[in-house]
């Protein structure tokens, strides 16, 4: 753990100079990321991708600024009701990943969970790509 650690924050180091997001799969080390986040004062978004975790962890990562990227566990854990439920529209992506179904159907499951219509949440996301990658485009 130290090694990825130290290897870790000399990424961040590097991708500090710009303002690109970061995107990372992190399992079981998020206490650990948000300390090394908090201690490099790191200002670029970070995007946790694939999320899996519980509400509790989801909690904490929104609270600390992160965005979270759901998938594939809207299918496969039921924890993830409650998370994208609870999650702040300006802090979700949506992805595919390692699912072999079409995007439209994780985006079909997610607006569902959210009780809101597919082209709302189709907005959200893009507002929220706009807002991190400092972009105009529709």
């Amino acid at each position: 753990m130290t090694i990825q650690i130290e290897i870790f924050k000399k990424q961040i180091a590097l991708v500090q100079e710009t303002e690109k997001p970061i995107i990372l799969h992190c399992v079981a080390a998020f206490d650990e990321l948000i300390a090394i986040k908090k201690a490099l004062k790191i200002k670029n978004p970070m995007i946790i991708h694939g999320f899996s975790k519980n509400l509790e962890v989801a909690k904490t990562l929104f609270q600390h600024g992160f965005y979270i990227s759901f998938g594939k566990y809207l299918f496969k854990n039921e924890d993830m009701e409650k998370v994208i439920t609870f999650a702040p529209e300006n802090k979700i992506f949506i992805e595919t990943d390692t699912l072999d179904m079409p995007i439209s159907e994780v985006y079909e499951k997610a607006a569902f969970l959210r009780k809101i219509s597919v082209e709302t949440l189709k907005e959200q996301i893009c507002n929220n790509y706009n807002t991190i990658f400092k972009s105009n485009n529709s």
